[in-house]
């Protein structure tokens, strides 16, 4: 739940215009990641797509990435995934299977519980009390 609360900070500030880039600072290997994730989190993912696309090797971005986090990619996936979940179970009348397929969860039990897990309630109780 980090994540959640961490990128809905990060939303909050860039609507504030306090998250400006430094210029000087170097990009950060995870900050890369996360704007692939960002891009493609829809998709089926694979980390060796992944890591292609971003010239290392498979090992060296997970390794890296929980260095820099720590958090693993799928962690980090998976609430971006719900994240959206959340958001078009708020906004839209689409059927909790057809919200997983959205977020790139198209095994609707595993989206289902995926969810709980992450949010502590079924997609369906959550969009009833929102």
């Amino acid at each position: 739940m980090a994540f959640v609360e961490q990128e809905e900070q990060e939303e909050q500030d860039d609507e504030a215009g306090e998250s400006a880039p430094d210029p000087l600072r170097p990009r950060r290997y995870s900050e890369s990641i996360m704007q692939w994730i960002e891009s493609h989190y829809s998709e089926d993912f694979g980390l060796e797509r992944l890591a292609d696309d971003l010239h290392l090797s498979k090992s060296y971005v997970s390794r890296l990435f929980r260095r820099e986090t720590g958090s693993s990619i799928s962690d980090y996936l998976n609430v971006r995934r719900v994240k959206q979940a959340c958001r078009l179970l708020q906004t839209t009348k689409l059927s909790v299977e057809r919200i997983g397929a959205e977020v790139g969860l198209p095994n609707a039990p595993y989206f289902i519980h995926l969810f709980k897990r992450i949010v502590g309630v079924t997609p369906l109780r959550y969009r009833n009390h929102t």
